[in-house]
């Protein structure tokens, strides 16, 4: 799906995706904003930042990602990374009784939310 927004009186296009409709290139869009954003206070943390884990993070198969991009200039196709301004990327989870009886609670956690700084 897709829905228009306006932040700061610019259009933002909104799209929700799954793993298998993400383009290699929108991946690396969306690792691009999480590391210019984070990187500095990972490393400043005791988790450190390793390129490798936040690729393999964003590449999880049951991660899904809402983008905003803004209105692409004349010529450039719809939902180019150029255009990425920020997302959110969240998973489903089940929660299983010990019984083994069927799931007692679905969960949706968000694992990130970034938006870039000229927003």
């Amino acid at each position: 799906w897709a829905r228009v927004l306006k932040v700061k009186e610019n259009e933002v296009v909104v799209f929700a995706k799954t793993q298998e409709e993400m383009t290699h290139q929108l991946k690396e869009a969306v690792f691009n904003v999480t590391k210019t954003n984070m990187k500095a206070m990972y490393e400043a943390s005791s988790w450190g930042w390793s390129d490798h884990n936040k690729w393999l993070s964003i590449n999880n198969t049951a991660l899904r990602f809402i983008l905003c991009f803004r209105e692409p200039s004349e010529g450039r196709p719809q939902q180019h990374p150029d255009d990425l301004v920020g997302f959110l990327t969240y998973k489903y989870e089940l929660y299983y009784s010990d019984a083994g009886d069927g799931p007692l609670e679905a969960s949706a956690f968000v694992y990130e939310a970034q938006v870039v700084e000229s927003v």
